[in-house]
């Protein structure tokens, strides 16, 4: 399931597809009376902006979020080390202004 399925899926996200899925899923969240979501993301071509988008998303609806990037060498050595920095600077981002999206 994963591999022929979410792993694919994963694969072909781009940073504005995470932006819409996340949204989708925070107005749901909303519809359902949850306040605060994890999102443990892994789009391996949008590693460069996806948490970004999905922040933005967070902020646009009044949620709160923890968010952080998948690490796993399924797509190779160069995108765990690419999404450790991206997660480390929206940690650092999160415990300088409280009102950040970013786990606490």
């Amino acid at each position: 399931m994963l591999k022929n399925l979410w792993w694919r899926l994963d694969s072909a996200l781009t940073t504005e597809d995470c932006y819409y899925s996340a949204l989708i899923a925070l107005l749901d969240s909303i519809r359902h009376g949850t306040t605060t979501l994890i999102d443990h993301h892994a789009s391996p071509q949008a590693v460069r902006g996806s948490l970004s988008a999905i922040e933005k998303a967070v902020k646009q609806t009044g949620l709160r979020a923890c968010l952080c990037y998948e690490l796993s060498d399924r797509d190779g050595a160069r995108i765990p080390s690419r999404a450790w920095r991206r997660t480390s600077r929206s940690s650092a981002t999160a415990a300088q202004q409280p009102t950040s999206v970013g786990c606490k």
